[in-house]
């Protein structure tokens, strides 16, 4: 089977990720059985999705045969100044995150508050009117009930094979080394990567089935997905490839992932990449779709603009008889705040309630998001502020903290959404102990638009005095947020962002980089990016300089940055990545 990787790292072992990003960008592509004889087009990807639908999806009895090894097997299962922040020592280290587990039984006792659908209905309402759900009709596609899914291959249906037998006493070292390692939950996947790196060509047929299962869905499990992670995950693709080991459907749903989201901004590459994976999912390997699958192509579409294709998605999602998932729900939020449609932005949250999943704080930060996207800043606050009632309401909510437990959590609300949608009591329980109130995210949602938008300074000291008071811990990039917004509204005459409050966020971050510089020093593998406190950075640096050349001018920002020089102390590396940008930017 062909190559599903980046160009250039086919063979490239895991310390040879730091190449240039924009040549990553043009790197990043599917090589097919016969070179195309064109790259492809921007409107491709919409033609490549209803050329395989007429050929494979839509017409059941011209599909092209499955083989026995990959035929798809039924599935049997179900006003305030910045100066007043503290800056008291941070955690000491990074929380370890449990397993979440909000499941009917584990509540069996009423909890003191009782979260009614109509209230969750109406947390969109920003004016409390309750004939607004008569205003759209109902959306009857995404509330019936739909047939069973089909399931594709377990590891349980994968054929069975025997590992090969190494060569020479080095190489099998190298492989027992790596099933130590992997056994090992609290190795980090660099170091993981690494073990697999060393096992010689051709690498997956000296390991069992199970290994490389569990190698594949470890290396998926990342707080962010990025071009490190990226290209570790299909390399191993890519080997898979070579040595003619079958996928599982989850894994070809993570390639997905990958190839798609490794960037902030999704483009057309993404959108094609995303395509033509799952072409080849589907066509080649014989795996039919599931409801994740479709979630990750409506994501990409969504998030690179192209809301006919994400309609495509969606008609063929339903002609499949798939249940829509939470994910996929949540998705369709956010897409009608791309397209700047608020009013859609809340049927579509009536609906995931409607729908019987569970609400939790991520789905209420997507329709924060949403709407401010959609241009609805103030019902955006609105929600924010039915939030803060409700977390201080629900005094039995679980606690969550880190991105595991979040990714957990998700997982389980799937679940429970999905088992007790015809019982309404049991699934009151779990929605009473589900975290709603605000976090750091939502927090950074905010901020983030008051900086880059509305440019009012006095919320963003507001809702930065409010994390301190409620203990949500304020990570660097919320301070990176604010010190953009100098780059935006700083420069005019009577604004509100000058040098003075310039200065005054910049001592604070200062304070805080100072307070956790002990814990940084202390843990050089953090689990969480977010668990970390305030630290310089390049990129942090340069949002800086730049906000000091915009209020105060070229000569006062050579200054600023000497004394940043002298508490960041850089390498050689990263002060001359800064000066490049810095002359750059200074003329």
């Amino acid at each position: 089977m062909t190559a599903l990787c980046p160009r250039r790292n086919h063979c490239l072992s895991a310390n040879s990720f730091d190449h240039d990003r924009h040549r990553h960008r043009r790197d990043l592509h599917i090589l097919s059985r016969r070179p195309a004889p064109h790259p492809l087009t921007p409107e491709s990807a919409e033609s490549l999705f209803l050329d395989a639908l007429a050929r494979a999806s839509l017409c059941r009895k011209h599909a092209r045969p499955i083989s026995y090894h990959n035929r798809p097997t039924p599935n049997t299962t179900s006003t305030s100044r910045p100066q007043r922040f503290t800056t008291q020592s941070s955690r000491n280290k990074p929380p370890q995150s449990e397993a979440i587990a909000l499941t009917p039984e584990d509540s069996s006792e009423p909890t003191p508050i009782q979260i009614p659908r109509e209230q969750l209905r109406s947390i969109v309402d920003q004016y409390d009117f309750a004939g607004y759900q008569e205003d759209l009709p109902p959306n009857s596609n995404t509330d019936q009930r739909s047939p069973p899914e089909i399931n594709v291959f377990s590891s349980a249906t994968i054929p069975d094979r025997n590992p090969l037998v190494a060569n020479s006493l080095l190489d099998q070292q190298a492989i027992d080394q790596f099933s130590l390692t992997i056994e090992d939950r609290d190795v980090p996947n660099t170091l993981l990567y690494d073990a697999y790196r060393a096992i010689p060509q051709p690498r997956p047929q000296y390991l069992g089935n199970d290994q490389i299962r569990l190698l594949m869905h470890r290396l998926s499990v990342v707080e962010y997905k990025d071009e490190h992670t990226m290209q570790r995950y299909l390399s191993v693709v890519d080997d898979l490839f070579a040595a003619d080991i079958p996928m599982t459907r989850f894994e070809w749903n993570s390639a997905m992932s990958f190839a798609s989201r490794y960037l902030r901004k999704v483009g057309d590459v993404q959108v094609d990449t995303a395509t033509q994976i799952w072409l080849r999912m589907e066509k080649e390997a014989g795996i039919a779709s599931s409801a994740a699958t479709f979630s990750i192509l409506f994501d990409v579409a969504t998030k690179a603009g192209k809301f006919a294709l994400a309609d495509m998605v969606v008609k063929e999602m339903m002609q499949r008889n798939i249940e829509p998932s939470r994910y996929f729900r949540t998705n369709q939020i956010y897409c009608h705040g791309m397209k700047r449609d608020g009013a859609a932005v809340r049927k579509a949250y009536q609906d995931f309630v409607d729908s019987g999943e569970i609400v939790d704080t991520l789905v209420l930060n997507c329709v924060i998001a949403s709407l401010i996207n959609a241009g609805e800043a103030s019902a955006a606050e609105y929600i924010f502020e039915k939030m803060k009632i409700l977390g201080l309401e629900n005094t039995s909510a679980a606690k969550i903290e880190g991105w595991r437990a979040q990714r957990k959590l998700g997982r389980v609300l799937n679940r429970a959404g999905k088992s007790l949608r015809e019982i309404p009591e049991r699934r009151s329980v779990v929605q009473n102990v589900t975290p709603i109130k605000p976090n750091l995210h939502t927090y950074r949602l905010l901020i983030k638009y008051h900086a880059h938008e509305s440019g009012n300074i006095d919320r963003i000291s507001e809702l930065l005095d409010e994390m301190q008071q409620n203990a949500i811990h304020i990570h660097g990039s919320v301070f990176y947020q604010i010190i953009r917004g100098f780059s935006i509204h700083g420069g005019i005459r009577y604004s509100s962002w000058n040098k003075k409050k310039l200065d005054s966020f910049w001592d604070v971050f200062c304070q805080f980089v100072e307070r956790d510089r002990e814990a940084e020093q202390k843990h050089t593998e953090w689990r969480s990016e977010e668990d970390r406190g305030c630290y310089i950075s390049i990129s942090m640096v340069k949002a800086t300089l730049n906000a000091y050349h915009k209020v105060t001018g070229p000569e006062n920002t050579r200054k600023v940055w000497q004394e940043i020089k002298e508490v960041w102390k850089p390498n050689e590396h990263d002060e001359e990545a800064v000066n490049t940008g810095l002359e750059y930017a200074l003329g």
